[in-house]
């Protein structure tokens, strides 16, 4: 993937979530639906729970010795994205 300026958007489901990255820019998500000929990175991820209850949304980066995980956060509900090197 080239380096620039991308989106990201989440798609959830009760069991997995679709996260991607969407070179389409200017535009509030929340008003439109993506141009989803425009993703550059789509992955389906499982949802887990956490025994923690985080009241307010958080994305998270850690380290593993794989590359990077991305984590979303909120309520009981965590979404891991792994992030590695091609």
């Amino acid at each position: 993937m080239k380096a620039g300026s991308y989106r990201m958007y989440a798609v959830p489901g009760a069991t997995t979530f679709q996260v991607s990255l969407n070179s389409e820019l200017g535009v509030f998500l929340g008003v439109t639906e993506p141009d989803y000929t425009l993703d550059v990175v789509k992955v389906e991820v499982p949802v887990t729970t956490t025994d923690n209850e985080v009241e307010q949304f958080v994305i998270n980066f850690a380290s593993d010795s794989t590359g990077v995980n991305m984590d979303f956060v909120w309520d009981k509900i965590q979404v891991r994205v792994p992030i590695t090197q091609p």
